[in-house]
């Protein structure tokens, strides 16, 4: 890989992911490339004057950052998400940075937002900004479910992050949760297959992650009961996560459907960034 793109709509949500991305060519160690998409259904003459004014905007909200030198600033005609993916192909980059979500509208409902296009239809990792950045990615937490999803996010965050130090975490329904009441005789049973539960699932991280090279790298290893979005949301309190890394993909249908609107939730529930990556 060759780049890393930075794609600004030119709003303060898009100024985070320029932010983002000067912090990710430095610890990534690869070139910046920074890209505004000016929608191609507007009219010539407004399109012309956005394309004109789009570098001013963008050399203004870089002004005082200490981006690497050279960096260039495309502004390019074309279609949001789809623009952006080609573009990121042509440009062989590592990764895509963009800022957080912006308040849903109403053409958003219908036909999805930009960071919900992308990670549907991209082929590589997607950056969420969601908070201005201080420094590079020191506490780096990677949700796994053992999937080959989840192999391959902890592949790309410990190639791009070697100096991070980690915290692995898997979430599981307790057995018996469903008929947990207040009696302890009934709490008992359910508590032991829940310490039983952990303790497979514990061992079965720790296989999982001996098949990394991780010999030299600070490593947490967490397995918790509960619903996913929780467990999550806890633990990137309790570890101080500047950073969550989740594996994902591209299913259509019914079965995106259900799996898009959990990614939704946690992408707008935590407050810290996020990394999608795709395995396939």
């Amino acid at each position: 890989m060759k780049s890393i793109v930075a794609a600004t709509d030119l709003s303060e949500r898009g100024n985070l992911a320029l932010q983002r991305g000067i912090y990710l060519a430095s610890q990534m160690r690869l070139p910046l490339r920074i890209l505004h998409v000016v929608d191609e259904e507007l009219p010539t003459s407004i399109r012309e004057s956005l394309q004109e004014e789009a570098v001013g905007v963008i050399e203004q909200a870089l002004a005082g950052l200490e981006k690497p030198a050279g960096t260039p600033i495309d502004i390019v005609q074309g279609r949001g998400s789809s623009t952006i993916r080609q573009y990121a192909q042509e440009h062989e980059a590592a990764c895509i940075v963009v800022g957080r979500h912006r308040e849903t509208t109403f053409m958003d409902m219908l036909r999805g937002s930009t960071i919900e296009r992308l990670l549907r239809h991209g082929d590589r990792p997607l950056f969420i900004t969601k908070q201005p950045p201080k420094s590079t990615y020191a506490r780096i937490l990677i949700a796994v479910d053992f999937s080959p999803h989840s192999r391959r996010a902890v592949e790309f965050a410990l190639h791009s992050f070697p100096t991070a130090e980690y915290c692995l975490t898997h979430a599981f329904e307790p057995p018996f949760s469903a008929f947990m009441v207040g009696d302890e005789s009934m709490q008992s049973p359910g508590d032991r297959h829940e310490r039983e539960m952990r303790q497979i699932i514990h061992d079965e991280l720790r296989t999982f992650i001996s098949t990394f090279d991780i010999s030299t790298r600070p490593l947490n290893l967490r397995v918790q009961p509960g619903q996913p979005l929780q467990v999550i949301k806890e633990e990137l309190g309790r570890f101080k996560a500047d950073l969550l890394v989740v594996g994902t993909h591209g299913r259509r249908g019914i079965a995106h459907a259900l799996l898009g609107s959990v990614a939704e939730s946690l992408l707008k529930g935590v407050e810290c960034d996020v990394a999608a990556v795709r395995a396939f």
